[in-house]
């Protein structure tokens, strides 16, 4: 998202630049500037495509608890469409009113993300949803780059340690679960033999194979 931000805005900065020469009376390069700022919105797209495409669908669901998950993507959703739709609405005013100077607000905009990713934006990259879950539960700050959890590309070792533990303690659990059940079932194998009235047998390596009726 940080590079893609930093793509976009170049793109609209150069796209800027052009269309002011493009718009200069006497140019003799007029064609050629229209030209190369149309291949900069191709570019401009390309970096939009790879770095916020999906964030909208993406993002507010990985960051979410459980509980509020589908609620932060239908909010993330809805606002994507919103200002989709105010983009299309005001694009021909801005053009007819501001000409080529209408570009310099989504420059801004595109290298004004930069900072809010970087400051703002947890990332998510190599997560699982416990681990957002337990960073924002020991987090309160909203300014994530001061926490070295939040901004590293790897996943942090404390969150692989801690998943670790809880497997371990899973299995645990498991386990003696297990052996409780084994327990309870030979338990009650032996009560039903002694209510018939029979008596096992100890074979010679001890486990209980024949049966005979008590006298």
């Amino acid at each position: 998202m940080l590079y893609a931000s930093l793509g976009q805005g170049c793109c609209y900065l150069l796209i800027t630049i052009l269309l002011r020469f493009n718009e200069k009376d006497g140019y003799a390069h007029q064609n050629e500037v229209a030209s190369a700022s149309i291949a900069f919105f191709f570019l401009y797209y390309v970096f939009f495509g790879i770095g916020w495409q999906g964030v909208p669908w993406l993002y507010p669901a990985e960051i979410n608890s459980a509980s509020m998950r589908t609620k932060g993507a239908a909010l993330g959703t809805a606002t994507n469409w919103i200002m989709n739709f105010m983009v299309v609405e005001i694009t021909p005013i801005g053009i007819a009113s501001l000409h080529w100077k209408f570009y310099i607000i989504w420059t801004v905009f595109n290298f004004s993300f930069i900072p809010i990713v970087y400051f703002l934006y947890p990332e998510t990259a190599d997560r699982t949803l416990e681990d957002m879950d337990r960073f924002f539960r020991e987090n309160h700050d909203p300014l994530v780059f001061r926490h070295k959890e939040a901004i590293s590309t790897k996943r942090p070792l404390a969150y692989i340690e801690h998943e670790q533990e809880e497997v371990r303690r899973t299995s645990s659990v498991h386990a003696g679960m297990a052996m409780q059940a084994a327990r309870n079932k030979s338990n009650a194998t032996e009560y039903n033999e002694k209510k018939e009235g029979r008596a096992p047998m100890l074979s010679t390596d001890g486990s209980h194979d024949e049966f005979k009726e008590d006298v």
